[in-house]
């Protein structure tokens, strides 16, 4: 913590992650000298910082390979098959993983 500006930063951002704790609780220590008592004085404060989720994992499709036939000289925007896709994320009620659901036509395809 910048005594002159108040701020805190992080020192290891490895230390936050939602995954594994979603709340940090750090103590501020404020310390002032006094002159007259001859001991410094102290004051605390609590501070709690909640993280936000974001998606830091990888995605994962559900199968290796994927294979599709399509009729020769179909129109752009012609559906040629849908995937799934899962990202793990943090679902701490039911510990699953999200699933979504891709289709893939004929625009998407880049032909070599």
């Amino acid at each position: 913590m910048n005594s002159q500006t108040g701020f805190i930063r992080v020192r290891d951002p490895r230390m936050l992650d939602f995954e594994t704790r979603p709340v940090l609780h750090l103590v501020v220590v404020a310390q002032a000298d006094s002159s007259s008592a001859g001991s410094p004085l102290y004051g605390y404060c609590d501070v709690w910082v909640h993280l936000q989720d974001r998606n830091d994992n990888a995605p994962r499709f559900t199968q290796q390979q994927y294979s599709a036939s399509v009729w020769e000289g179909n129109n752009k925007g012609t559906f040629v098959m849908q995937v799934s896709v899962c990202v793990q994320g943090h679902r701490p009620s039911t510990g699953e993983l999200p699933e979504n659901l891709c289709a893939i036509f004929m625009e998407d395809i880049k032909y070599c």
